[in-house]
């Protein structure tokens, strides 16, 4: 593995940290990896823009932030603007939600792979906020940075209890559409 670079960007609010956070755990408590994890909040921490980055390595990290980034996930059009240029052009993986990035147009060496997160959390779990935990589910299972077994830890010893079958099942469902998306390439 060496070194790989991940950078989220969002709005405060969609879980954009959460989701890094529980990468980053999951790397360094159930895999056994070196970990760094950053995070930053415009002046409004709900609503207003947010990143996190996360550096996992089998090495040790002398640098804690994403120079070139592998993977990049975004969950608003600014973001997806703003950090277009950060992931890396021959082979970086762009995840996006089609409901709130409209417009994406990765390189040809580049694999984008769209999301829909918020609309399943919405229409299927009738709530919003485990809209990242599924988009968590689907970079597991698309990047194996990380098991799906140490997802599954990660989440049950995160979420409050009474959070947690729900949180879950929203994991399983981006697991379920990353192995969708997996089978058509």
């Amino acid at each position: 593995m060496t070194r790989t670079e991940l950078i989220f960007g969002g709005y405060g609010g969609m879980g954009i940290i959460t989701m890094a956070q529980l990468l980053a755990k999951a790397a360094l408590i159930y895999e056994g990896n070196e970990v760094a994890q950053t995070e930053a909040y415009g002046a409004a921490a709900r609503g207003g823009s947010c990143w996190a980055e996360v550096i996992i390595s089998d090495e040790k990290i002398n640098y804690p932030r994403a120079m070139r980034s592998d993977y990049l996930i975004v969950l608003t059009q600014a973001s997806a603007s703003d950090f277009k240029k950060r992931v890396k052009t021959d082979g970086g993986i762009i995840f996006i939600d089609p409901h709130s990035v409209r417009r994406y147009r990765g390189k040809k060496t580049q694999k984008v792979y769209e999301i829909p997160a918020q609309k399943i959390a919405r229409e299927e779990f009738n709530m919003t906020v485990v809209a990242n935990v599924i988009m968590f589910g689907a970079i597991v299972a698309i990047s194996k940075l990380i098991s799906r077994d140490a997802a599954k830890k990660t989440v049950e010893t995160s979420v409050p209890p009474k959070a947690k079958e729900v949180n879950l099942k929203a994991l399983n469902r981006g697991f379920q559409i990353a192995d969708e998306l997996l089978s058509q390439s």
